[in-house]
């Protein structure tokens, strides 16, 4: 089992009983995406069509990219049995067929129906398994097309998406979810299997009490645990009780955001220093007291 999945099995369970949509959502670095590795494995064991993307934040201003990677290699072999202008509509949003039939004016309508036609002919064949990670980052075309194709979905479509949310902060990709919606939030891994994270990815055996404050500091994120776990070790000399736990680089930016959403006096005391006014972005400490 992946590390990310320590402690995870009743989500799992979770998401693979819920009749039609799930939505996993929670912080940067909490293991949304290993669960819906997870999810695929099971969902391909099991014979379904798994289709899947992944948008990032580079791409969110480019059309159509997430549609891209969910049916871009299927056009060839479905696009025959579409209807003629269904079919140039989705080839002409995909970049695919001629060049003389791309062009900015596919019809948005068009574009829907055939995605919605092509999800039915691949349930004619069997289950099919849509998979969307990191929903926050879904170009606003993709996400429209998304979103008309989920409330037509055939009952042999199941969709699974995950959305970054931070402290607090309610998700807000349910309509690329078919009814009913199951919403899952992944809480952070506990002490003993952010220990158990610690010893297989890093290989070493941190004392019990460096263990304690890698987790309180992290609040059981996987990635925070395990950089902070990383530069423990590159660092060699012990942590002494009262020092702060050395902060990677990497994680200023994800330290500072997930600090913007705590109150003040937690913000302070976060960052080892009295509160002050001022976002929390402006902390530039890089080590962490738990």
């Amino acid at each position: 089992m992946h590390e990310a999945l320590l402690g995870r099995d009743e989500l799992l369970a979770d998401a693979l009983s819920a009749p039609a949509g799930v939505l996993v959502h929670g912080s940067a670095g909490i293991g949304k995406t290993a669960v819906l590795e997870a999810l695929a494995d099971r969902g391909r064991a099991e014979g379904h069509r798994v289709l899947r993307a992944g948008p990032a934040r580079a791409e969110q201003d480019f059309p159509h990219v997430a549609l891209m990677d969910l049916f871009g290699a299927l056009l060839p072999e479905a696009a025959g049995r579409l209807a003629p202008a269904l079919r140039q509509a989705l080839e002409s949003a995909l970049l695919r067929g001629e060049r003389e039939a791309y062009g900015p004016a596919a019809d948005p309508l068009a574009v829907r129906v055939a995605v919605v036609e092509l999800l039915r002919l691949l349930a004619g064949r069997g289950p099919v398994l849509v998979l969307i990670d990191d929903a926050q980052w879904l170009d606003a075309a993709s996400r429209d097309v998304l979103a008309f194709a989920a409330r037509r979905a055939d009952p042999q479509v199941r969709v699974m998406v995950t959305e970054r949310t931070g402290p607090g902060e309610e998700p807000s990709a349910h309509g690329l979810c078919p009814p009913p919606v199951t919403e899952l939030a992944l809480p952070g891994l506990s002490l003993e299997h952010t220990g158990a994270l610690l010893r297989r990815r890093l290989g070493v055996r941190l004392p019990a009490p460096t263990v304690r404050r890698v987790h309180r500091a992290s609040a059981g994120n996987a990635l925070f645990a395990l950089e902070l776990g990383r530069a423990l070790v590159r660092q060699s000399a012990p942590v002494h009780p009262g020092e702060p736990l050395p902060v990677p680089r990497r994680l200023r930016t994800l330290l500072a955001d997930r600090l913007a959403g705590l109150p003040a006096h937690a913000r302070g005391r976060c960052c080892g220093s009295p509160p002050r006014r001022g976002p929390a972005s402006r902390c530039s400490r890089t080590t962490a007291r738990p």
